[in-house]
């Protein structure tokens, strides 16, 4: 027969590898979560979708060789987007 020490200390010990096993849940987020941010107000009403845009000041993020037809020499622009949660 078992003394109840020894039942303590089984049950405790089997407690323990249970709570370790679920604290080694992975729960998958990004690393590096500004890369999910849209860098046009265009591209983001689009959803993201602005791989075959005209060339602007933005085209170089999505589709660095529409820069080559622009007619333009020199492009800037200014844009505000906030990231969903």
């Amino acid at each position: 027969m078992m003394k109840i020490q020894d039942r303590y200390i089984y049950l405790i010990l089997l407690l323990i590898v249970f709570t370790s096993t679920l604290a080694q849940e992975i729960k998958e987020t990004p690393g590096v979560m500004f890369l999910e941010i849209q860098t046009d107000s265009r591209s983001a009403a689009m959803g993201a979708l602005s791989n075959v845009s005209e060339s602007s000041a933005f085209g170089v993020f999505y589709n660095p060789s529409a820069n080559l037809f622009s007619s333009e020499r020199l492009g800037v622009g200014a844009s505000l987007s906030a990231r969903d949660n």
